[in-house]
């Protein structure tokens, strides 16, 4: 057999149960009681028959004769419903006797002022036997001569024919109230617990799919409202972890990434180790052949060859020193460092090449700005390299415009409209940037850079230049991540480009 699986079934299934054995014990009672009651009041009026007979016998005006006293008990057994009577005189002759009377009634359950009652049974239907003893008080006879004896039955059929249908009224009462009960109580179940349970359900159900800011609606001071305020506690507690192990995913992603690119700097510095070891000795001497070539000579075409062969050497003297620098980057000591001076230093030396005669740079540099500590050095060599890329990204006909602050607000630096920037950077969030950072920007007129390039732009031998080495922001990046700061980037197509340098103030920069 299946049992329901729902509450809502359940819950019904035990007020029907609970109904129906309810109704079922009161009727049994009201049953028994209403038998009870029918009883003896057949009891009682056997005994008010058996008062009435003894009035009626005892009557002067039926003293007569034996005949007028049955006359009388035949119309009193007519009219009260008696099944059968029988009347003796008081020298014991009968004078009535109509039905038969039972033999032995037992002991009687009402004995009072001559009336005995008895209750009998012939196997198919029961009766209440009564007895009666008149005394003569006329005709000259003493008072305490024998008089009259009188015995009648009363049948218990029309009692019995009420309890069957009080017993049918009985049911359909209780049908019709059970049904009553148990609408109301389905009724009200679904409103104050159905309901409830199905609303938290519901509200379970979304948060596991992900809605975490989903709550369950239940008022109330009971003990449903009290599970639904838990239940949203608990939501509100798991939306609050979940987010925050989102935050520690996003950490150890990046963290990941730190560590790959620590791995992949560790390499390159193996192999700049070796590439110096191995290339450095040969290429001084090839430098020098190549010197001593250009002084003997005079041909001037074979001259130009030469300058370009030194050129292209000098070029991988750089790219060797660049690799040997960042495996074994020079000690150089740290001091206090104003930006914007260096700033202003930096652009001077720029603009003095002729190459970047057509290029404008603009200032918008705060005056009071702290300094940071940072070898001053590495801090041009970044600045010229975001200098060269502006440049570059303006085809060298463009406009560059410098920013300096303090802190993280908004008036640090024009905004891109509409750009991108790198997925793993933040703008101007991240610890440290509530006042006590330094924060120079690069912004250029140029072509801008798309977003999948952008995500790349500090990885090592990527350049979106052509013939570009790039080593250039990777290793700027390496430089100010050592002083305790970072590079960050944004940038859309056909809206240029932004570069921040973020520095600590102070010797929050010292390492």
């Amino acid at each position: 057999m299946k049992f329901p699986t729902g509450i809502r079934a359940r819950l019904i299934a035990g007020i029907v149960v609970v109904t129906a054995a309810a109704m079922g014990f009161v009727g049994v009672l009201s049953i028994s009681a209403l038998k009870n009651s029918a009883y003896y009041s057949k009891v009682f009026e056997a005994a008010r028959l058996a008062r009435v007979v003894s009035s009626a016998l005892n009557d002067p005006a039926y003293a007569g004769g034996g005949y007028a006293a049955a006359g009388r008990a035949k119309a009193i057994m007519r009219d009260s419903g008696m099944s059968s009577i029988h009347v003796t005189g008081p020298a014991g002759e009968v004078i009535l006797s109509e039905g038969k009377l039972p033999s032995d009634p037992g002991t009687p359950i009402i004995i009072e002022d001559g009336v005995s009652i008895y209750r009998v049974s012939d196997g198919n239907e029961d009766f209440i036997y009564a007895k009666v003893g008149v005394p003569m008080q006329s005709m000259g006879r003493a008072a305490n001569s024998g008089g009259f004896q009188t015995a009648f039955t009363l049948s218990m059929s029309d009692t019995d024919s009420y309890l069957a249908r009080m017993k049918w009224f009985l049911a359909a009462y209780a049908l019709a109230f059970s049904v009553i009960i148990i609408g109301f109580g389905a009724y009200f179940l679904s409103l104050l617990v159905v309901s409830p349970v199905k609303r938290l359900e519901a509200a379970a159900k979304r948060i596991s799919g992900g809605e975490l800011d989903v709550r369950a609606s239940i008022e109330g001071r009971d003990e449903i409202a009290s599970l639904g305020a838990a239940f949203n506690a608990m939501a509100a507690r798991l939306a609050e972890e979940i987010r925050r192990l989102e935050g520690v995913n996003s950490e150890l992603i990046g963290a990941r990434e730190e560590l790959l690119r620590a791995e992949t700097l560790a390499a390159m510095g193996r192999l700049a180790a070796g590439v110096a070891h191995e290339i450095g000795n040969p290429l001084g001497a090839i430098s020098g052949y190549v010197g001593l070539l250009k002084k003997d000579i005079k041909d001037e075409r074979c001259k130009e060859m030469l300058v370009r062969a030194e050129k292209e050497i000098h070029r991988i003297d750089s790219v060797v020193k660049e690799f040997l620098e960042l495996a074994r980057p020079s000690a150089r000591p740290a001091s206090k460092v104003d930006v914007n001076a260096s700033v202003e230093e930096t652009v001077a030396l720029f603009k003095a090449h002729k190459d970047f005669e057509r290029t404008r740079v603009e200032f918008a540099l705060k005056e009071g700005l702290p300094p940071v500590i940072i070898n001053e050095e590495k801090l041009r060599q970044v600045f010229i390299n975001l200098l060269l890329n502006a440049a570059w990204a303006t085809g060298f006909d463009g406009v560059i415009t410098i920013t300096s602050a303090l802190g993280g607000g908004p008036e640090a630096v024009p905004s891109v409209p509409e750009g991108g920037r790198r997925r793993t950077d933040s703008v101007f969030g991240g610890a440290g940037t509530g006042g006590d950072m330094v924060i120079v920007s690069f912004k250029d007129t140029g072509r801008g850079i798309g977003k999948d390039d952008l995500e790349r732009v500090f990885e090592p031998f990527f350049s979106t230049r052509e013939g570009g080495g790039g080593l250039g922001l990777f290793v700027s990046q390496g430089i100010i991540k050592s002083y305790g700061g970072r590079i960050e980037a944004e940038s859309a197509i056909g809206r240029g480009s932004v570069f921040r340098v973020i520095l600590p103030v102070g010797e929050k920069g010292r390492k």
